[in-house]
């Protein structure tokens, strides 16, 4: 949408929009992830294992973070067929619009449309890896006085 030849104020608002939509589900699985931990006193013992002279973390110790927490799924099947229905009447909308907005906007609505699901998924991603990579091994390395290293990946 950034891209596209619309009016700076529906640019402006939909970056806006999505913007806070995104910092807010990144809060939200933050909080989330939080509160797991929180809940489970033992989780960070599942997923970190504390060896002789270090703390290891492995791929497959996300699954224990990923069972604690609820699931925030963009991708349900409901939105998909919801998607695949809206896409054309996204065209029709660009073309009643036209004089509003501006020509040629058609495939940057439905590339938004079909790709806010995708960065919904991508900010999920990237604060479980965030929480899981960086913040809570450094929380126990401080904690426990001993490094924490990446095991099989």
């Amino acid at each position: 949408m950034i891209f596209g030849p619309i009016l700076l104020f529906v640019k402006a608002g939909f970056t806006v929009v999505a913007t806070a939509t995104l910092l807010y589900r990144s809060y939200l699985i933050a909080s989330d992830i939080q509160n797991a931990v929180k809940k489970r006193k033992n989780l960070l013992l599942k997923m970190y294992d504390e060896r002789d002279s270090a703390i290891v973390f492995c791929r497959n110790f996300v699954a224990f973070l990923e069972k604690a927490r609820p699931e925030r799924n963009p991708f349900k099947a409901i939105h998909i067929y919801v998607a695949l229905a809206v896409a054309p009447l996204i065209l029709v909308l660009n073309r009643t619009t036209a004089p509003i907005i501006g020509e040629g906007t058609g495939p940057f609505f439905i590339l938004a449309f079909l790709g806010y699901p995708i960065m919904l998924w991508l900010i999920e991603a990237a604060v479980q890896t965030i929480a899981t990579m960086i913040y809570y091994p450094i929380k126990l390395e401080k904690t426990l006085g001993k490094p924490v290293l990446l095991g099989v990946w």
